[in-house]
């Protein structure tokens, strides 16, 4: 079988066309130039943008016209043309009354963020580290005793630092948990994260204060609170191009399936086997 193929598009294309082709000829077909002379013709196209669009469906039906006078024209790809066409303005139709009416403006987007502001806002949060001192799961009133005693000793010392590296090194040499390897840091945290009872003290407490000795259910908690952010609202630029695919990819799903009935309602629908 001799093919002729078109490559439309960036580079990636021409490469993907070369492979295609490279395949074919692989497989014993012939490759041909002359598009009157193919028994089969390929374009490989996109559409990222709609004057590639236009471009993809004007080559399209140029190479189908080849079935006239070429050697396309045979009994096995009689229809084809027609075929295209329709698939052509089904394609056509659907980007017009679904792709294209799903776009949002930037008016569109920042009239959603303003009207919703509750959901661009972060939650008070704050930033801490923690030195603590385990006690088992079922410990007895002894092991308990124990373990805070480990943390009165260390009080003095953590009370007595002046920055986060400090805090830090006395983290990486006392505590106990797996946070010492990351000098105690927990980084900016809202409410919810932490154990009830640290997550009081710290969001009570003031910038670069040390708590006292904080009981959880499994350790004594010595924290510091290295910042304090009150709720706060995301900017608009750090938001659009998400609430933009959010938006659209919602809309396009709500007109796509009011499109579907309003298709079902005015015609009958077969799907081909």
């Amino acid at each position: 079988m001799k093919i002729g193929m078109v490559s439309l598009g960036c580079p990636k294309n021409l490469v993907d066309s070369e492979v295609m082709l490279g395949l074919a000829q692989e497989s014993g077909h012939q490759l041909t130039g002359d598009a009157a002379d193919a028994d089969v013709l390929i374009v490989n196209t996109c559409a990222f943008i709609d004057k590639a669009k236009q471009e993809s469906i004007d080559a399209i039906l140029e190479m189908a016209e080849q079935k006239k006078t070429g050697a396309c024209r045979r009994p096995a790809l009689r229809g084809l043309h027609q075929q295209l066409r329709r698939g052509i303005l089904i394609a056509l139709l659907v980007d017009r009354e679904i792709t294209q009416k799903a776009r949002m403006t930037d008016a569109q987007l920042r009239q959603f963020y303003t009207a919703n502001q509750k959901r661009f806002q972060k939650p008070e949060s704050v930033w801490v580290q923690s030195i603590s001192f385990n006690f088992p799961e079922k410990a007895t009133p002894v092991q308990r005793a124990q373990a805070r005693q480990r943390a009165a000793t260390i009080l003095p010392k953590a009370k007595a630092t002046k920055s986060f590296v400090e805090f830090g090194q006395l983290a990486e040499k006392y505590s106990e948990d797996d946070w010492r390897i990351m000098m105690g840091d927990h980084r900016w945290l809202h409410r919810g994260r932490l154990p009830s009872a640290v997550e009081d003290a710290a969001f009570r407490m003031k910038k670069e204060e040390t708590s006292e000795i904080i009981e959880t259910s499994e350790a004594f908690v010595i924290v510091r609170v290295n910042g304090k952010q009150g709720v706060t609202r995301i900017p608009y630029s750090q938001v659009s191009k998400s609430l933009r695919e959010d938006m659209e990819k919602a809309k396009l799903l709500d007109l796509r399936t009011q499109f579907e009935k309003q298709l079902r309602s005015r015609y009958k629908i077969e799907e081909l086997p």
